[in-house]
């Protein structure tokens, strides 16, 4: 990635937006499902008073259906022909910039405000490797049309910690890094080994190391402790043998 696209570090990115069964994400410009009110009400809630950051043609979109930028929050559009820092609204003003270069971030806002990335789909693609989480709408196949855009894979990178039903048409998957959630789970399988073996996971397990395949399958912690206490008969090390 181009070092002047890159966030701070501190920056916490999300990645928002409704796609199909096959990740589809827009048709024209437009939505191949027409517009799912609840889910449109869910997006103005997520990212209102945060900042979000598109592309030129999303925000031209945006302005065609609405008459302007979107309301009561900061705006950042990536733009390789325009380059200016101004405002927008009448009350509550908000920051809208214009830039092909996002060095000068902290001095635009504060890193500690949330970012939210809203499309389009080479926006996406370019800034999905700096998300930490990803707010997706899946709509249902049943009023999903063609598409001539598609959202990235996230399948490897990303995996869902939780979810909200918006309606029959729409539910929202709230996504994190696999990564995240894979420490996690090492760190919770490390404190048991030791509780209940009196040593760490690596002491325990040398050069076997199981425990990815245990993550991407749907035992808990300690499920999988169990399980391979019993596999590898390390029952003895608890006294219970």
């Amino acid at each position: 990635m181009k070092e002047k696209l890159r966030l701070p570090d501190k920056v916490h990115v999300t990645a928002v937006a409704a796609i199909g069964p096959n990740r589809e994400l827009g048709m024209g410009d437009g939505l191949p499902w027409g517009r799912v009110k609840e889910d449109m009400k869910f997006f103005r809630d997520l990212t209102m008073c945060g900042v979000v950051l598109m592309g030129r043609v999303t925000f031209d979109g945006i302005v065609k259906a609405i008459g302007g930028p979107l309301p009561g929050r900061d705006c950042v559009v990536l733009s390789t022909t325009q380059h200016s820092c101004g405002e927008h609204g009448t009350t509550n003003k908000r920051r809208l910039v214009f830039t092909d270069d996002l060095s000068d971030w902290a001095s635009w806002f504060d890193t500690s405000r949330p970012v939210f990335v809203v499309g389009g789909a080479a926006i996406y693609n370019l800034m999905l490797p700096q998300c930490a989480e990803l707010a997706l709408t899946h709509i249902s196949a049943d009023i999903c049309g063609p598409a001539d855009c598609f959202f990235p894979d996230y399948s490897v990178e990303f995996m869902p910690f939780s979810e909200k039903t918006l309606s029959d048409k729409a539910t929202c998957k709230f996504y994190t890094r696999t990564s995240v959630v894979y420490r996690q789970f090492h760190e919770a399988v490390d404190k048991l080994c030791r509780s209940k073996f009196g040593m760490g996971w690596q002491e325990l397990c040398g050069d076997q190391d199981p425990l990815l395949a245990a993550f991407h399958s749907i035992l808990t912690p300690e499920e999988f402790v169990a399980d391979w206490g019993e596999k590898y008969d390390l029952a003895f090390l608890d006294g219970s043998g």
